[in-house]
Protein backbone atom coordinates (compact mmCIF):
# COMPACT_ATOMS: atom_id res chain seq x y z
CA UNK A 1 0.00 0.00 0.00
CA UNK A 2 1.48 3.30 -1.36
CA UNK A 3 5.39 2.08 -1.19
CA UNK A 4 6.52 4.54 -3.95
CA UNK A 5 8.83 2.16 -5.36
CA UNK A 6 9.47 -1.85 -6.07
CA UNK A 7 12.15 -3.05 -4.27
CA UNK A 8 9.77 -5.69 -2.08
CA UNK A 9 8.17 -7.10 -5.44
CA UNK A 10 11.57 -7.09 -7.21
CA UNK A 11 13.03 -9.23 -4.56
CA UNK A 12 10.23 -11.61 -3.63
CA UNK A 13 10.26 -12.11 -7.56
CA UNK A 14 14.20 -12.47 -7.86
CA UNK A 15 14.04 -14.80 -4.71
CA UNK A 16 11.05 -17.16 -5.11
CA UNK A 17 13.66 -20.22 -6.29
CA UNK A 18 14.55 -20.17 -3.07
CA UNK A 19 11.90 -21.21 -1.85
CA UNK A 20 10.93 -23.85 -4.25
CA UNK A 21 12.33 -27.38 -4.21
CA UNK A 22 12.84 -27.49 -8.14
CA UNK A 23 12.36 -24.91 -10.63
CA UNK A 24 9.05 -26.59 -11.62
CA UNK A 25 7.17 -25.87 -8.95
CA UNK A 26 7.73 -22.27 -8.72
CA UNK A 27 4.30 -21.13 -7.46
CA UNK A 28 2.12 -18.36 -8.58
CA UNK A 29 2.64 -15.33 -7.15
CA UNK A 30 0.22 -12.03 -7.50
CA UNK A 31 1.27 -8.60 -6.39
CA UNK A 32 -1.66 -5.94 -5.94
CA UNK A 33 0.24 -2.04 -6.18
CA UNK A 34 -1.75 0.96 -4.87
CA UNK A 35 -0.73 3.56 -5.11
CA UNK A 36 -2.87 7.12 -4.56
CA UNK A 37 -0.92 9.40 -6.87
CA UNK A 38 -1.57 7.57 -10.26
CA UNK A 39 2.05 9.47 -11.68
CA UNK A 40 3.80 6.56 -8.91
CA UNK A 41 2.01 4.48 -10.26
CA UNK A 42 2.94 5.05 -13.52
CA UNK A 43 6.51 5.45 -12.58
CA UNK A 44 6.39 2.27 -10.99
CA UNK A 45 5.70 0.89 -14.20
CA UNK A 46 8.58 2.18 -16.16
CA UNK A 47 10.54 0.79 -13.24
CA UNK A 48 9.39 -2.69 -14.29
CA UNK A 49 10.12 -2.03 -18.00
CA UNK A 50 13.92 -0.84 -17.17
CA UNK A 51 13.90 -4.27 -15.42
CA UNK A 52 12.27 -5.97 -17.99
CA UNK A 53 14.85 -4.69 -20.27
CA UNK A 54 16.37 -8.45 -21.98
CA UNK A 55 18.56 -5.86 -24.71
CA UNK A 56 20.63 -4.02 -21.73
CA UNK A 57 23.47 -5.46 -20.05
CA UNK A 58 22.87 -5.74 -15.97
CA UNK A 59 25.29 -2.75 -15.20
CA UNK A 60 23.89 -0.88 -17.94
CA UNK A 61 20.35 -1.35 -16.71
CA UNK A 62 21.03 -1.08 -13.00
CA UNK A 63 22.63 2.38 -13.68
CA UNK A 64 19.72 3.63 -15.45
CA UNK A 65 17.43 2.02 -13.15
CA UNK A 66 19.17 4.13 -10.30
CA UNK A 67 19.56 7.10 -12.17
CA UNK A 68 16.09 7.01 -12.87
CA UNK A 69 14.78 6.38 -9.74
CA UNK A 70 16.91 8.71 -7.81
CA UNK A 71 17.76 11.32 -9.32
CA UNK A 72 15.70 14.63 -10.25
CA UNK A 73 17.81 15.09 -13.18
CA UNK A 74 19.21 12.72 -16.17
CA UNK A 75 21.72 12.31 -18.56
CA UNK A 76 20.46 13.05 -22.20
CA UNK A 77 20.37 9.72 -23.12
CA UNK A 78 18.31 8.55 -20.49
CA UNK A 79 16.13 10.85 -20.69
CA UNK A 80 15.83 9.61 -24.07
CA UNK A 81 15.51 6.32 -23.00
CA UNK A 82 12.68 7.20 -20.68
CA UNK A 83 10.52 8.87 -23.43
CA UNK A 84 11.10 5.90 -25.89
CA UNK A 85 10.07 3.38 -22.77
CA UNK A 86 6.74 5.67 -22.16
CA UNK A 87 5.97 5.15 -25.92
CA UNK A 88 6.48 1.33 -25.22
CA UNK A 89 4.00 1.42 -22.05
CA UNK A 90 1.25 3.70 -24.03
CA UNK A 91 1.86 0.86 -26.78
CA UNK A 92 1.52 -2.11 -24.41
CA UNK A 93 -1.49 0.06 -22.17
CA UNK A 94 -3.45 0.10 -25.77
CA UNK A 95 -3.70 -3.55 -26.31
CA UNK A 96 -2.71 -5.93 -23.34
CA UNK A 97 -2.17 -9.41 -24.13
CA UNK A 98 -0.67 -8.16 -27.30
CA UNK A 99 2.96 -6.41 -27.88
CA UNK A 100 5.15 -4.69 -30.85
CA UNK A 101 7.22 -8.12 -31.05
CA UNK A 102 10.13 -6.63 -28.44
CA UNK A 103 10.97 -8.98 -25.39
CA UNK A 104 10.63 -6.38 -23.06
CA UNK A 105 6.80 -5.30 -24.05
CA UNK A 106 6.14 -8.93 -24.40
CA UNK A 107 7.04 -9.61 -20.30
CA UNK A 108 5.32 -6.24 -19.21
CA UNK A 109 2.23 -7.39 -21.05
CA UNK A 110 2.71 -10.69 -19.41
CA UNK A 111 3.36 -8.87 -16.00
CA UNK A 112 1.33 -5.96 -15.60
CA UNK A 113 -2.54 -6.66 -15.36
CA UNK A 114 -4.97 -3.49 -15.45
CA UNK A 115 -7.90 -5.16 -14.93
CA UNK A 116 -8.68 -3.41 -11.77
CA UNK A 117 -8.32 0.19 -12.72
CA UNK A 118 -11.50 1.98 -14.55
CA UNK A 119 -11.24 3.12 -17.97
CA UNK A 120 -11.03 7.01 -17.35
CA UNK A 121 -7.99 5.99 -14.76
CA UNK A 122 -6.28 3.96 -17.80
CA UNK A 123 -6.75 7.05 -19.64
CA UNK A 124 -5.16 9.34 -16.95
CA UNK A 125 -2.26 6.62 -17.08
CA UNK A 126 -1.76 6.39 -20.37
CA UNK A 127 -1.09 10.76 -19.63
CA UNK A 128 1.03 9.99 -17.61
CA UNK A 129 3.04 8.18 -19.79
CA UNK A 130 2.72 10.55 -22.32
CA UNK A 131 4.38 13.19 -20.24
CA UNK A 132 7.70 11.12 -20.66
CA UNK A 133 8.22 12.64 -23.66
CA UNK A 134 10.84 15.34 -24.30
CA UNK A 135 8.28 17.56 -25.31
CA UNK A 136 6.75 18.10 -21.98
CA UNK A 137 7.56 21.21 -20.71
CA UNK A 138 9.11 20.49 -17.02
CA UNK A 139 11.36 22.50 -15.40
CA UNK A 140 13.44 20.63 -12.69
CA UNK A 141 15.69 23.56 -11.54
CA UNK A 142 13.20 26.18 -10.60
CA UNK A 143 11.23 23.37 -9.05
CA UNK A 144 13.28 22.45 -6.92
CA UNK A 145 14.33 25.52 -6.16
CA UNK A 146 10.69 26.52 -5.41
CA UNK A 147 10.44 23.63 -2.87
CA UNK A 148 13.47 24.31 -1.15
CA UNK A 149 12.35 28.28 -0.47
CA UNK A 150 8.95 27.23 0.87
CA UNK A 151 10.78 24.46 3.25
CA UNK A 152 13.36 26.56 4.36
CA UNK A 153 11.41 29.89 4.27
CA UNK A 154 14.00 32.28 6.36
CA UNK A 155 16.58 29.95 7.06
CA UNK A 156 16.91 29.18 2.87
CA UNK A 157 20.72 30.88 2.76
CA UNK A 158 21.63 28.78 5.84
CA UNK A 159 20.04 25.35 4.59
CA UNK A 160 23.52 23.51 3.99
CA UNK A 161 23.82 23.62 7.87
CA UNK A 162 20.52 22.09 8.14
CA UNK A 163 21.70 19.70 5.80
CA UNK A 164 24.01 18.29 8.27
CA UNK A 165 22.34 18.79 11.62
CA UNK A 166 19.74 16.14 9.56
CA UNK A 167 22.19 13.97 8.34
CA UNK A 168 23.56 13.66 11.92
CA UNK A 169 20.76 13.50 13.80
CA UNK A 170 18.71 10.75 11.36
CA UNK A 171 21.80 8.93 9.91
CA UNK A 172 24.92 9.33 11.19
CA UNK A 173 23.85 6.38 14.22
CA UNK A 174 21.42 4.75 12.13
CA UNK A 175 22.85 4.43 8.25
CA UNK A 176 26.58 5.60 8.08
CA UNK A 177 27.04 4.23 4.83
CA UNK A 178 25.76 7.10 3.52
CA UNK A 179 28.08 9.42 3.00
CA UNK A 180 27.37 12.86 4.38
CA UNK A 181 28.81 14.26 0.91
CA UNK A 182 26.70 12.64 -0.91
CA UNK A 183 23.45 13.44 1.27
CA UNK A 184 24.26 17.17 1.01
CA UNK A 185 24.50 16.71 -2.92
CA UNK A 186 21.04 15.15 -2.78
CA UNK A 187 19.92 18.00 -0.78
CA UNK A 188 20.91 20.15 -2.92
CA UNK A 189 20.99 19.53 -6.05
CA UNK A 190 18.59 16.46 -6.28
CA UNK A 191 21.03 14.17 -8.10
CA UNK A 192 21.76 11.12 -5.90
CA UNK A 193 23.54 8.48 -8.26
CA UNK A 194 26.56 9.36 -10.51
CA UNK A 195 28.23 7.35 -12.73
CA UNK A 196 31.47 8.47 -13.84
CA UNK A 197 31.75 11.81 -15.25
CA UNK A 198 28.59 12.87 -16.74
CA UNK A 199 26.28 15.66 -17.12
CA UNK A 200 22.72 15.52 -15.50
CA UNK A 201 20.94 18.27 -17.44
CA UNK A 202 17.70 16.90 -18.63
CA UNK A 203 14.82 16.70 -16.16
CA UNK A 204 13.62 13.19 -14.96
CA UNK A 205 9.99 13.56 -15.89
CA UNK A 206 8.90 10.91 -13.93
CA UNK A 207 8.96 13.06 -10.98
CA UNK A 208 6.57 15.15 -12.26
CA UNK A 209 3.10 14.67 -10.53
CA UNK A 210 -0.32 17.05 -9.41
CA UNK A 211 -0.94 17.82 -5.85
CA UNK A 212 -4.54 19.45 -4.76
CA UNK A 213 -3.56 23.33 -4.18
CA UNK A 214 -6.21 26.34 -3.48
CA UNK A 215 -6.19 29.04 -5.47
CA UNK A 216 -5.50 32.54 -3.25
CA UNK A 217 -6.24 35.49 -6.12
CA UNK A 218 -8.20 36.48 -9.14
CA UNK A 219 -12.21 35.77 -9.13
CA UNK A 220 -11.31 31.91 -8.62
CA UNK A 221 -9.95 32.68 -5.06
CA UNK A 222 -10.45 29.57 -2.75
CA UNK A 223 -11.07 27.41 -5.49
CA UNK A 224 -9.11 23.81 -5.29
CA UNK A 225 -7.30 23.13 -8.36
CA UNK A 226 -4.61 20.41 -9.04
CA UNK A 227 -1.01 21.81 -9.51
CA UNK A 228 1.66 20.58 -11.88
CA UNK A 229 5.33 19.92 -10.15
CA UNK A 230 7.88 18.53 -8.37
CA UNK A 231 6.31 17.05 -5.33
CA UNK A 232 8.24 14.30 -4.61
CA UNK A 233 10.81 13.25 -1.67
CA UNK A 234 13.91 16.71 -0.63
CA UNK A 235 14.21 15.30 2.54
CA UNK A 236 14.51 11.66 3.21
CA UNK A 237 16.49 10.46 0.66
CA UNK A 238 16.17 7.68 -1.70
CA UNK A 239 19.05 5.87 -0.88
CA UNK A 240 16.95 4.61 2.20
CA UNK A 241 15.17 1.95 -0.87
CA UNK A 242 17.98 -0.12 -2.06
CA UNK A 243 21.32 2.38 -0.36
CA UNK A 244 21.91 1.31 3.01
CA UNK A 245 22.16 -3.02 2.89
CA UNK A 246 22.10 -5.56 0.43
CA UNK A 247 22.62 -9.15 0.42
CA UNK A 248 26.12 -10.58 1.80
CA UNK A 249 26.24 -13.78 1.03
CA UNK A 250 30.19 -14.30 1.30
CA UNK A 251 33.05 -12.40 2.83
CA UNK A 252 33.75 -10.40 -0.07
CA UNK A 253 30.53 -9.18 -0.03
CA UNK A 254 30.61 -8.40 3.69
CA UNK A 255 33.60 -5.98 2.77
CA UNK A 256 31.21 -3.77 1.05
CA UNK A 257 30.88 -2.31 4.99
CA UNK A 258 34.32 -2.09 6.23
CA UNK A 259 35.04 0.58 8.30
CA UNK A 260 38.44 1.96 8.50
CA UNK A 261 39.84 3.41 11.98
CA UNK A 262 37.22 1.87 13.68
CA UNK A 263 36.25 3.39 17.33
CA UNK A 264 39.04 6.22 17.14
CA UNK A 265 36.59 8.80 16.24
CA UNK A 266 37.60 9.24 12.34
CA UNK A 267 35.92 5.87 11.10
CA UNK A 268 35.06 6.00 7.48
CA UNK A 269 33.89 3.37 5.15
CA UNK A 270 35.56 1.61 2.69
CA UNK A 271 32.47 1.77 0.57
CA UNK A 272 29.00 4.35 0.12
CA UNK A 273 25.80 4.02 -0.33
CA UNK A 274 25.66 4.51 -4.08
CA UNK A 275 28.14 1.44 -4.13
CA UNK A 276 25.57 -0.67 -2.22
CA UNK A 277 22.68 0.64 -4.19
CA UNK A 278 24.78 -0.92 -7.35
CA UNK A 279 25.11 -4.48 -5.73
CA UNK A 280 21.25 -4.76 -4.65
CA UNK A 281 20.46 -3.91 -7.97
CA UNK A 282 22.86 -6.63 -9.40
CA UNK A 283 21.59 -9.02 -6.82
CA UNK A 284 18.05 -8.94 -8.07
CA UNK A 285 19.02 -8.73 -12.12
CA UNK A 286 22.00 -11.48 -11.66
CA UNK A 287 19.21 -13.81 -9.49
CA UNK A 288 16.51 -12.90 -12.29
CA UNK A 289 18.20 -13.32 -15.04
CA UNK A 290 20.38 -16.47 -13.81
CA UNK A 291 18.55 -18.43 -11.12
CA UNK A 292 21.58 -18.07 -8.79
CA UNK A 293 23.17 -15.54 -6.24
CA UNK A 294 25.05 -12.63 -7.12
CA UNK A 295 28.84 -13.13 -5.48
CA UNK A 296 31.66 -10.80 -6.01
CA UNK A 297 34.93 -12.35 -7.36
CA UNK A 298 37.25 -9.74 -6.21
CA UNK A 299 37.63 -7.24 -2.91
CA UNK A 300 36.30 -3.84 -2.66
CA UNK A 301 35.21 -4.33 -6.46
CA UNK A 302 31.27 -4.17 -7.05
CA UNK A 303 31.24 -5.17 -10.62
CA UNK A 304 33.53 -8.05 -10.11
CA UNK A 305 30.37 -10.44 -9.96
CA UNK A 306 29.96 -9.55 -13.84
CA UNK A 307 32.87 -11.00 -15.40
CA UNK A 308 30.97 -13.80 -16.10
CA UNK A 309 27.61 -12.17 -17.72
CA UNK A 310 27.90 -13.70 -21.08
CA UNK A 311 28.75 -17.44 -19.63
CA UNK A 312 26.70 -18.54 -16.62
CA UNK A 313 28.72 -21.32 -15.67
CA UNK A 314 31.43 -21.18 -14.33
CA UNK A 315 32.75 -24.18 -16.46
CA UNK A 316 32.61 -22.49 -19.30
CA UNK A 317 34.39 -19.34 -18.52
CA UNK A 318 37.34 -22.13 -17.75
CA UNK A 319 37.11 -23.40 -20.80
CA UNK A 320 37.47 -20.45 -22.68
CA UNK A 321 40.58 -19.37 -20.41
CA UNK A 322 42.25 -22.52 -21.29
CA UNK A 323 40.75 -22.20 -25.07
CA UNK A 324 42.58 -18.49 -24.98
CA UNK A 325 45.77 -19.43 -23.35
CA UNK A 326 46.13 -22.73 -25.78
CA UNK A 327 45.94 -20.41 -28.84
CA UNK A 328 48.62 -17.58 -27.10
CA UNK A 329 50.79 -20.56 -26.33
CA UNK A 330 51.04 -21.56 -29.96
CA UNK A 331 51.15 -18.23 -31.06
CA UNK A 332 54.81 -18.38 -28.48
CA UNK A 333 55.79 -21.75 -30.62
CA UNK A 334 55.83 -20.24 -32.95
CA UNK A 335 58.18 -16.95 -32.32
CA UNK A 336 60.33 -19.68 -29.97
CA UNK A 337 61.43 -21.18 -33.83
CA UNK A 338 62.85 -18.03 -35.00
CA UNK A 339 65.77 -18.49 -32.07
CA UNK A 340 65.25 -15.10 -31.32
CA UNK A 341 65.65 -13.09 -34.46
CA UNK A 342 62.94 -10.06 -33.91
CA UNK A 343 62.21 -9.64 -37.64
CA UNK A 344 61.59 -13.54 -38.28
CA UNK A 345 59.68 -13.36 -35.57
CA UNK A 346 57.76 -10.48 -36.54
CA UNK A 347 56.76 -12.40 -40.32
CA UNK A 348 55.82 -15.62 -38.25
CA UNK A 349 53.34 -13.91 -35.80
CA UNK A 350 50.36 -14.24 -37.42
CA UNK A 351 47.04 -12.12 -36.82
CA UNK A 352 43.92 -14.01 -37.74
CA UNK A 353 42.32 -11.65 -40.10
CA UNK A 354 38.38 -10.84 -38.68
CA UNK A 355 35.69 -12.98 -39.18
CA UNK A 356 33.15 -11.42 -41.49
CA UNK A 357 29.62 -12.67 -40.90
CA UNK A 358 28.34 -15.16 -43.29
CA UNK A 359 28.18 -18.96 -44.57
CA UNK A 360 30.75 -20.27 -41.76
CA UNK A 361 32.14 -22.87 -44.14
CA UNK A 362 32.61 -19.93 -46.77
CA UNK A 363 34.15 -17.88 -44.40
CA UNK A 364 36.82 -20.36 -43.17
CA UNK A 365 37.51 -20.74 -47.02
CA UNK A 366 38.32 -17.21 -47.34
CA UNK A 367 40.55 -16.48 -44.03
CA UNK A 368 42.43 -19.77 -45.08
CA UNK A 369 43.03 -18.15 -48.65
CA UNK A 370 44.34 -15.20 -47.49
CA UNK A 371 47.06 -16.82 -45.30
CA UNK A 372 50.44 -18.50 -46.23
CA UNK A 373 50.34 -22.09 -46.32
CA UNK A 374 52.51 -22.59 -43.59
CA UNK A 375 50.25 -21.29 -40.92
CA UNK A 376 47.51 -22.53 -42.02
CA UNK A 377 47.27 -25.02 -38.85
CA UNK A 378 47.32 -22.30 -36.50
CA UNK A 379 44.43 -19.96 -38.00
CA UNK A 380 42.32 -23.07 -38.40
CA UNK A 381 42.91 -23.62 -34.44
CA UNK A 382 42.18 -19.76 -33.80
CA UNK A 383 38.84 -20.39 -36.10
CA UNK A 384 37.56 -23.38 -33.72
CA UNK A 385 38.57 -21.44 -30.66
CA UNK A 386 36.74 -18.47 -32.14
CA UNK A 387 33.65 -21.05 -33.19
CA UNK A 388 33.68 -22.62 -29.86
CA UNK A 389 33.06 -18.98 -27.96
CA UNK A 390 30.66 -17.74 -30.17
CA UNK A 391 28.32 -21.53 -29.77
CA UNK A 392 28.96 -20.89 -26.09
CA UNK A 393 28.22 -17.31 -26.28
CA UNK A 394 24.61 -18.38 -27.92
CA UNK A 395 24.12 -21.19 -25.80
CA UNK A 396 24.58 -18.58 -22.45
CA UNK A 397 21.99 -15.89 -24.18
CA UNK A 398 19.29 -18.74 -24.68
CA UNK A 399 19.75 -20.35 -21.24
CA UNK A 400 19.66 -16.58 -20.23
CA UNK A 401 16.51 -15.64 -22.10
CA UNK A 402 15.09 -18.90 -20.50
CA UNK A 403 15.57 -17.63 -16.99
CA UNK A 404 14.18 -14.59 -17.32
CA UNK A 405 10.97 -15.88 -18.84
CA UNK A 406 11.08 -18.45 -15.95
CA UNK A 407 11.72 -15.91 -13.52
CA UNK A 408 8.08 -14.34 -14.32
CA UNK A 409 6.19 -17.07 -14.83
CA UNK A 410 2.55 -16.59 -13.10
CA UNK A 411 4.08 -13.48 -11.82
CA UNK A 412 1.04 -10.97 -12.23
CA UNK A 413 1.19 -7.09 -10.85
CA UNK A 414 -1.84 -5.60 -10.54
CA UNK A 415 -2.61 -1.85 -10.63
CA UNK A 416 -4.72 0.20 -8.37
CA UNK A 417 -4.70 3.83 -7.51
CA UNK A 418 -7.22 6.21 -5.46
CA UNK A 419 -7.94 6.18 -1.37
CA UNK A 420 -7.18 2.40 -0.23
CA UNK A 421 -10.62 2.47 1.05
CA UNK A 422 -11.86 3.12 -1.98
CA UNK A 423 -10.24 0.25 -4.20
CA UNK A 424 -9.59 -2.41 -1.39
CA UNK A 425 -13.25 -2.35 0.57
CA UNK A 426 -14.86 -4.66 -1.72
CA UNK A 427 -16.28 -7.95 -1.33
CA UNK A 428 -13.57 -9.68 -3.73
CA UNK A 429 -10.86 -8.69 -1.52
CA UNK A 430 -12.73 -9.86 1.65
CA UNK A 431 -10.14 -12.16 3.56
CA UNK A 432 -7.83 -12.30 0.40
CA UNK A 433 -4.17 -11.76 1.27
CA UNK A 434 -1.53 -13.24 2.68
CA UNK A 435 1.14 -10.75 2.73
CA UNK A 436 0.49 -6.70 3.25
CA UNK A 437 3.44 -4.28 2.88
CA UNK A 438 2.28 -0.50 4.19
CA UNK A 439 4.53 2.57 4.40
CA UNK A 440 5.18 5.34 6.71
CA UNK A 441 2.88 7.85 4.79
CA UNK A 442 -0.36 5.18 4.73
CA UNK A 443 0.30 3.54 8.28
CA UNK A 444 -2.94 4.84 9.52
CA UNK A 445 -4.80 2.66 6.82
CA UNK A 446 -4.25 0.20 9.57
CA UNK A 447 -6.22 1.67 11.93
CA UNK A 448 -9.45 1.77 9.65
CA UNK A 449 -12.27 -0.55 10.08
CA UNK A 450 -11.69 -2.05 6.36
CA UNK A 451 -8.22 -2.88 7.09
CA UNK A 452 -9.02 -6.34 8.89
CA UNK A 453 -11.25 -7.73 6.70
CA UNK A 454 -8.69 -8.10 3.85
CA UNK A 455 -6.25 -9.75 5.92
CA UNK A 456 -6.36 -13.96 5.60
CA UNK A 457 -7.12 -14.77 9.39
CA UNK A 458 -5.36 -17.81 10.83
CA UNK A 459 -8.72 -19.47 10.83
CA UNK A 460 -9.63 -19.61 6.76
CA UNK A 461 -8.29 -23.15 5.68
CA UNK A 462 -6.27 -23.20 1.89
CA UNK A 463 -6.16 -26.09 -0.13
CA UNK A 464 -2.31 -26.93 -0.78
CA UNK A 465 -2.47 -28.43 -4.36
CA UNK A 466 1.01 -29.83 -4.40
CA UNK A 467 0.78 -31.84 -1.13
CA UNK A 468 -2.68 -32.04 -1.19
CA UNK A 469 -3.75 -31.54 2.35
CA UNK A 470 -5.55 -28.18 4.02
CA UNK A 471 -3.13 -25.87 5.59
CA UNK A 472 -3.70 -23.09 8.13
CA UNK A 473 -1.97 -19.70 6.94
CA UNK A 474 -1.85 -16.43 8.69
CA UNK A 475 -1.29 -13.20 6.98
CA UNK A 476 1.53 -11.11 7.76
CA UNK A 477 1.62 -7.43 8.01
CA UNK A 478 4.86 -5.41 7.80
CA UNK A 479 4.56 -1.81 8.31
CA UNK A 480 7.31 0.87 7.73
CA UNK A 481 8.14 3.11 10.72
CA UNK A 482 9.52 6.38 11.62
CA UNK A 483 13.07 5.36 11.68
CA UNK A 484 14.06 7.13 8.60
CA UNK A 485 11.43 10.08 8.98
CA UNK A 486 13.83 13.25 8.68
CA UNK A 487 11.43 15.84 9.80
CA UNK A 488 10.35 14.38 12.62
CA UNK A 489 12.07 14.79 16.11
CA UNK A 490 12.54 12.04 18.55
CA UNK A 491 9.31 12.41 20.83
CA UNK A 492 7.00 12.66 17.34
CA UNK A 493 9.09 9.57 16.12
CA UNK A 494 7.88 7.74 19.38
CA UNK A 495 4.41 8.91 19.21
CA UNK A 496 4.19 7.49 15.33
CA UNK A 497 5.36 3.98 16.11
CA UNK A 498 3.36 3.84 19.11
CA UNK A 499 0.08 4.98 17.15
CA UNK A 500 1.69 2.07 14.60
CA UNK A 501 0.85 -0.58 17.61
CA UNK A 502 -2.71 0.80 18.89
CA UNK A 503 -3.64 0.63 15.37
CA UNK A 504 -2.34 -3.36 14.65
CA UNK A 505 -4.17 -3.71 18.12
CA UNK A 506 -6.76 -2.31 17.27
CA UNK A 507 -7.20 -4.49 13.94
CA UNK A 508 -6.80 -7.55 15.86
CA UNK A 509 -2.64 -8.03 14.43
CA UNK A 510 0.02 -9.41 17.16
CA UNK A 511 3.56 -8.46 16.69
CA UNK A 512 5.64 -10.79 15.80
CA UNK A 513 9.62 -11.39 15.39
CA UNK A 514 10.99 -10.22 11.78
CA UNK A 515 9.81 -13.38 9.32
CA UNK A 516 12.77 -12.30 7.26
CA UNK A 517 16.48 -11.26 8.36
CA UNK A 518 16.92 -7.54 9.21
CA UNK A 519 20.46 -6.62 9.41
CA UNK A 520 21.50 -3.35 11.74
CA UNK A 521 24.56 -2.22 10.01
CA UNK A 522 25.58 0.48 12.96
CA UNK A 523 26.60 -0.70 15.99
CA UNK A 524 24.58 2.12 17.43
CA UNK A 525 21.71 1.17 15.64
CA UNK A 526 19.19 -0.31 17.94
CA UNK A 527 16.17 0.71 15.92
CA UNK A 528 13.71 -1.44 13.35
CA UNK A 529 12.86 0.27 10.37
CA UNK A 530 9.77 -2.13 9.73
CA UNK A 531 7.02 -3.57 12.07
CA UNK A 532 6.10 -6.99 11.54
CA UNK A 533 2.56 -7.98 12.73
CA UNK A 534 0.21 -11.25 11.74
CA UNK A 535 -3.32 -12.19 12.28
CA UNK A 536 -4.09 -14.12 15.42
Amino acid sequence: IEPGDIRHILLSIARRRRHCKDRDSLVAVHFYLLESPMEVLGRDFLHFQIICDTTMPIRQKANAFLEVFGNCKLQKRTANYVEQLGNDLNSIMKSLGSSDGSSCSMLMSEIIDLSLLRYRERDDLENVFRNYSKSSTFDMVALLDQRHRALYEDRFDSRKALYDWDYHASFKAKASIIHIKQYKEWRETGIAFEFGDQIYNEPNRTLMTYTEGVLKKGKDRGIKKEVKGFWGDIVCSPYISFGIDCETPDPLAEGLFEIYNKNTGTEQHRHHAVEVALVSLFAVLWELETGHIYRLKKANDVYSGLGVEAKFDSTDILQLTTNEESVEAGDEAVGDDVGGNDKEKEKKDVTMPAIPEGNELEVEDDVLAVCPEEDHNQVEKEIKAVKKEREQQVAAALQRAETIVESFQNVKVFGLTGSAEAALNKPKFENFFDAVFVSARAAHIVGQPFFKKILRSSSSQVEVEVEEEVNERKCVVAVENSKFLVPLSKDMRIGFDGKIKEYAETAGLQQIAAPVFRRRRDEKDLEDDVFFFSTR
